[in-house]
């Protein structure tokens, strides 16, 4: 484990797998295996992929930005992160896994380490018992959700809500605490916005409990991941704001 966590960690960490694939593989094949991704119609799979690379694309750019500020040499890691803009360029989809390993050189990895460590230890990593906790809630509420009888908006707004948070937790992986904080913001906007449908909600009651303690946790969770703020204020709003819902 990297003494820090940051933007340069993480890509460190991912891209550091890619010689385990064979050189000889399609990149689009090779980067759905490291992603451990399971789609299967091409097309879903292109934009699954493209959506991950332009994740770990906004990470590399904190890299270059953070580098700049701290004032070092730029030749000492900005041809690194140049073959790492290369290599996870959507252009080379079609292209043989070959040109991804060779642009990803020794040196590259390196620079990324002394990149990781020069940068700051932005948060706390999580545990998978963490995450396998709130992908079992997720699953109690489904099976609820399966055979509710509570309003077709209603039922919709849990599900946009658990999508939400399954899609914060694959994007933790590549983009850390932040994805997991930008759920927090839109999960408390949403909530405010479809106050009426919760409230209207009467018998609701066992599912709007798995929702709280979903959101109770995931809040938790993403508390544990901050090492910058103790609370982390809006998801405080989020627990808050569905406590008080009467039932």
């Amino acid at each position: 484990m990297p003494q820090h966590i940051n933007s340069a960690s993480r890509l460190n960490s991912i891209l550091s797998k890619v010689n385990n694939y064979p050189a000889n593989e399609q990149v689009l094949i090779n980067w759905k295996k490291l992603f451990e991704l399971e789609e299967q119609s091409s097309t879903k799979l292109a934009v699954k992929v493209s959506e991950r690379l332009g994740w770990l694309s906004n990470e590399l750019e904190l890299v270059s930005t953070q580098m700049r500020e701290k004032n070092f040499s730029e030749n000492l890691y900005a041809g690194a992160l140049q073959n790492v803009e290369n290599a996870i360029s959507i252009i080379h989809l079609g292209n043989s896994w070959q040109h991804i390993r060779n642009t990803l050189t020794p040196e590259t990895y390196v620079s990324l380490g002394f990149c990781a460590e020069i940068l700051p230890d932005e948060e706390a990593e999580l545990s998978p018992e963490d995450i396998l906790k709130i992908q079992h809630i997720i699953g109690e509420l489904r099976e609820l959700l399966a055979v509710t009888s509570i309003s077709d908006s209603l039922r919709s707004l849990i599900l946009n809500h658990i999508c939400l948070i399954e899609k914060a937790i694959e994007e933790y992986k590549f983009s850390g605490l932040k994805a997991l904080k930008d759920a927090v913001n839109s999960g408390l906007g949403d909530l405010i916005q479809s106050k009426d449908t919760i409230l209207e909600s009467g018998c609701a009651e066992p599912e709007l409990n798995k929702f709280k303690e979903l959101w109770d946790s995931f809040y938790k969770m993403t508390e544990t991941a901050s090492k910058v703020e103790k609370i982390v204020t809006l998801g405080a709003k989020v627990w808050n704001f569905l406590e008080n819902i009467p039932m």
